[in-house]
């Protein structure tokens, strides 16, 4: 009876530890209200069963994992390593987590959340276009400029709420409630194969939701933050998405190799020493793993490949170089890596105040492609243009920029130029020549 009880003493304690360091950890990666979000389905897709034997599976993607994170030094990959090591925990316990629980570590990493934000911009200018085209194929008087659409002499700006970060996010953790609810219901669990249909197929309904997510806030007209508004985007994510993905999933049947057995879960009466050790080593590592790395700048001032000498030098802040002359600004921002993020106009003009407007590519007379857009803060007005190069190799693309990266030997930066009016920004980008 007092081993017995020594036993549970010490499992709670080793599962208390896990948890707190996990909670301190953690809390590094809770910025985006899509994490909060993410965080509200994770009760609904979370479920285990009792392993036979141990799996050692999750212990080699931990160590993989943690080793990435000190030679690549990246944030998903810190997170990846502490969602590893939890679950690693719970395998101690001989519980395996079901697969669905790994993509929604998937779904939330900074990682997803950066690309979805990256990603979606150029993916919200051609929902724009296509919108346009179907009122004009309709015979309606439309001009698209950009991620504005003119109809009938009033402007409807496409926000990034049409395609960004927000319903990526959401769209996948319905996906993964529904099956977690499939699979409860049959008592058996979907393999790896069918759960990635099931995203391509939720990734192809999202696109087809917020397009006509756009079309009927063209036609409706309703202003942004309105009930209208809002209703719209509520009743196109449920009509365009959710009802569509409920009736395939229903339709597609779960295996039935892998039978799910009710079971209740009992604290083992011996707890490896072994175990116990091993689950605190890799807990102190990632404990020490910092959440953000100290990077080097691949550039300086004088490695620039611009002719910079008609811009004088501001100062160099978070690896960022600001320049400017009499009529514009100039910001170089060195992309660290080809599989990390990099500084982005859309977010970092964002977090200065300002608001995007007019959003749109535009081909330069020598062929070169550059996004520009229009910035509002207040009643200030601004023009701002950027795009990707290594000094020889030019575009918008962004996996143009990092493919390229991959294999070039020079690092690859971020141009963005701003001025104060749109004929002023293009005459600054012309001038602009690489040594």
């Amino acid at each position: 009876m007092k081993s017995l009880l020594k036993s549970k003493i010490s499992i709670y304690s080793l599962a208390s530890i896990i948890f707190i360091l996990f909670l301190l950890k953690i809390r590094s990666f809770i910025y985006h209200d899509s994490f909060i979000s993410a965080l509200v389905f994770l009760p609904f897709i979370f479920r285990y069963k009792k392993m036979e034997k141990t799996n050692y599976i999750t212990l080699f993607i931990l160590v993989v994992s943690i080793a990435a994170s000190w030679y690549f030094q990246r944030r998903s990959l810190v997170y990846l390593s502490l969602f590893s090591w939890l679950i690693f925990g719970f395998n101690t316990f001989r519980l395996q987590i079901n697969k669905l629980t790994w993509f929604w570590i998937l779904f939330s990493s900074p990682a997803f959340l950066y690309g979805s934000k990256i990603f979606s911009f150029p993916l919200r200018l051609k929902l724009t276009e296509m919108a346009g085209n179907v009122f004009q194929n309709l015979g309606m008087n439309v001009l698209v400029d950009g991620n504005e659409i003119q109809i009938n002499g009033n402007a409807f700006l496409v926000d990034p709420a049409c395609a960004g970060l927000h319903f990526w996010t959401i769209g996948f953790m319905v996906l993964l409630a529904l099956l977690s609810w499939k699979e409860k219901k049959n008592n058996q669990e979907y393999n790896l194969w069918k759960i990635i249909f099931f995203v391509g197929i939720t990734a192809i309904l999202s696109v087809f939701s917020n397009f006509f997510r756009i079309l009927s806030l063209v036609i409706t007209q309703y202003p942004e933050n309105s009930f209208g508004h809002e209703a719209v985007g509520l009743a196109s994510f449920l009509i365009y998405l959710v009802i569509p993905l409920a009736f395939i999933i229903s339709k597609i049947k779960v295996n039935h190799q892998e039978i799910l057995k009710k079971q209740t879960f009992q604290i083992p009466k011996k707890l490896s020493l072994k175990m116990i050790f091993t689950v605190a080593f890799f807990g102190g590592i990632i404990y020490s793993l910092p959440v953000y790395f100290e990077e080097k700048n691949p550039l300086t001032k004088e490695t620039i490949p611009i002719q910079l000498d008609r811009y004088k030098f501001v100062n160099e802040k978070n690896m960022v170089f600001q320049f400017q002359n009499e009529s514009s600004l100039l910001y170089i921002k060195p992309c660290l890596s080809a599989f990390g993020s990099c500084h982005n106009p859309t977010i970092c003009w964002k977090g200065s105040g300002y608001q995007f407007s007019n959003e749109k590519v535009h081909q330069l007379e020598d062929h070169r492609s550059i996004y520009w857009a229009k910035l509002i803060k207040e009643k200030e007005q601004l023009y701002t243009a950027w795009w990707y190069t290594d000094g020889v190799y030019h575009t918008v693309d962004q996996f143009g920029w990092r493919s390229r990266g991959v294999q070039s030997e020079k690092p690859f930066m971020l141009v963005n130029i701003t001025a104060e009016s749109k004929e002023e920004l293009f005459q600054q980008i012309r001038v602009l020549r690489y040594q």
